[in-house]
């Protein structure tokens, strides 16, 4: 199914959801999904750029050692550095199936 390649992601799995889809178009989806997820490339890191991930990575810790309580995290992307506060946490696996 060419159209299939046109669509993105979300539209696939919207597809995918509804109750009239067939059940070879279903395997089309996930063929289709499965074959862009091989295509992503995987983060590997060698010995020498997780050396220099610690070193880029010390200056935040200390920082955070030094400015914030226990409570407060980093999350860094590409384009933006975020400092968050937790405030509530609660972690429970009674919902996740097998």
């Amino acid at each position: 199914m060419n159209e299939l390649k046109e669509m993105t992601n979300g539209d696939l799995v919207e597809k995918a959801l509804q109750i009239e889809i067939s059940p070879n178009e279903m395997i089309s989806i996930q063929t289709e999904l499965l074959t862009r997820l091989e295509g992503r490339k995987k983060l590997i890191l060698s010995k020498e750029k997780q050396q220099e991930f610690e070193k880029a990575t010390e200056p935040m810790i200390k920082f955070l050692c030094e400015n914030c309580h226990p409570h407060v995290s980093v999350i860094v992307d590409c384009d933006t550095a975020e400092l968050l506060e937790g405030v509530c946490a609660i972690t429970t696996d009674k919902f996740i199936k097998d």
